[in-house]
Order: structure tokens, then sequence, then C-alpha cells
């Protein structure tokens, strides 16, 4: 059966680290109004203190309709592969998302950050962050990359075609047998475009590296947002099936 799902749900952060059951359910209740059949809650890890996935599974308790997932959204920084693989033998996470939002130090998607983008040139940046990206894909710590261009959120961007300064990134994610997701938070952020952008993520496809889909939300109302317009670019882009995750393992299913 075809599957609509959102592999991206945040509830805590934002100087707000617990959830009332009524605001937890209001994201299940978000995800089956936009027609979403399956859904994964990914905290980020460094909120880790506050975490409480038994939760997340009482709720599915309520929503029969809907199959509740319970992953982690990991910032990949070179040199914590040791605490970050420690930190994952602590808890039967679904799925693992990896994912880079700083480099050398330098947090690209931070909005106060923005002057320090006058101290990169762009081509260079771009391609440390693919590299960083290639190094998380090889890493052997995650199942799905994260948000793949992340680095174009502020309209920052290389001269030259982007794409190419991509493929080292895309060969270590296809090399490894990740899968990546398409991302739609991208959309209402200055770069007013998916994460990644559809030439990207033809290459993906390309390449035959497995897809999911997710929407960043870090409210009850963006649940599954945009996720509708996600799977008919992934469509458009050549895929037929998403990934979907249970225990850390990968099925593939009918894309809806």
């Amino acid at each position: 059966m075809p599957l609509l799902v959102d592999y991206h749900i945040h509830t805590l952060g934002h100087d707000s680290f617990h959830q009332s059951d009524e605001e937890l359910a209001l994201y299940c209740q978000t995800a089956l109004s936009r027609g979403l059949k399956e859904i994964g809650f990914a905290e980020h890890d460094y909120y880790r203190p506050h975490f409480d996935p038994e939760r997340f599974q009482l709720q599915a308790k309520r929503f029969p309709r809907l199959v509740v997932r319970v992953g982690v959204e990991v910032d990949y920084v070179p040199g914590r592969e040791a605490e970050i693989r420690a930190f994952l033998r602590e808890w039967p996470f679904d799925f693992v998302i990896g994912s880079v939002h700083q480099v050398d130090g330098f947090s690209f998607d931070v909005d106060t950050n923005i002057p320090q983008y006058a101290d990169w040139e762009t081509t260079d940046l771009f391609r440390r962050y693919y590299a960083c990206v290639a190094q998380a894909a090889a890493s052997g710590l995650f199942d799905i990359i994260g948000h793949l261009d992340l680095i174009k959120i502020f309209n920052f961007v290389p001269p030259q075609d982007a794409i190419n300064l991509a493929l080292p990134a895309l060969a270590a994610i296809a090399d490894a047998g990740l899968c990546i997701e398409l991302n739609t938070n991208g959309r209402h952020k200055p770069a007013h475009d998916f994460y990644p952008t559809q030439a990207l993520l033809e290459e993906c496809s390309r390449l035959g590296i497995p897809l999911t889909l997710g929407s960043d939300a870090h409210r009850p109302q963006d649940a599954g947002r945009d996720i509708h317009l996600a799977a008919t670019l992934a469509w458009r882009a050549g895929y037929r099936k998403i990934a979907i995750f249970s225990n850390r393992r990968r099925f593939l299913v009918p894309l809806g």
C-alpha cells in the first residue's frame, strides 16, 4: 500500500524541554489530517537529558491508524564518533539521522551567524561542508543523511554548479548504503527550496540512493507540512519507493 511518511519531527528545543501529552497528541493528529500513515520523532541528540522515548510509544497507542517510530537526529562533527557511538548504544532507536550543521566551528544555519559568511569563499565552504557530509556517511553511525544541501539555507551559494561539489558526498552516501531525506523545511527558509534541490535529488535517484521524507517540524502544526509536495517532487525525480525504518532496519515501500 502506498505510504506518505514524515521521518523528521522534533518536539524539544527552542527553550522548551517538555511537551504535555496533549501537545504530543497534536503532532499525531496533524499528521493524520494530512494523510500520513507513518511518522518518526527525531529529537536532537544534544537534548538527550530530556529524552523520554516511551512517551512517544504511549501516544502511538492512542492513534492506531498511525505508525509511530522513534529516532534521533545527531549533529555530526568530525571527532565525535566515539561519543556518538556510545550514545546510540543507550537507546533502541528505529532510525538515526546524521546531519551536518557546522563547518570548522561555523554554525552556518543560525541566522545570527549570517555575518560570518563574509569570512568564507562560498566554493570552499560548500566543498568543506560536503567533505564533512562524506565523513558522516562513511562513519557507519547513521541510517539517514539529513537535509543534504542545508548549506544553501541563506542563499550564499558558489558561482558554479553546486551539484559537482556535492558529488563526492553522494558517492560516500551511495557506497555506505545510506538513505537521504527530502526535507520540506527549506521551503520556509530564505532558500525557499527543498533540501535537496530537485537537480541534486535527481542525481541521488540516478545513483540509486534511497529516499525518505521529512518536514523537520518543531511545532505540532508543522507535522507533515508539504509532504504531499515532496512526494510529487520525488516522483518527478525518478523515485517510486520511499524508505521506512524499524529497529534500524530499512524497508522500501511504494511512494504514496
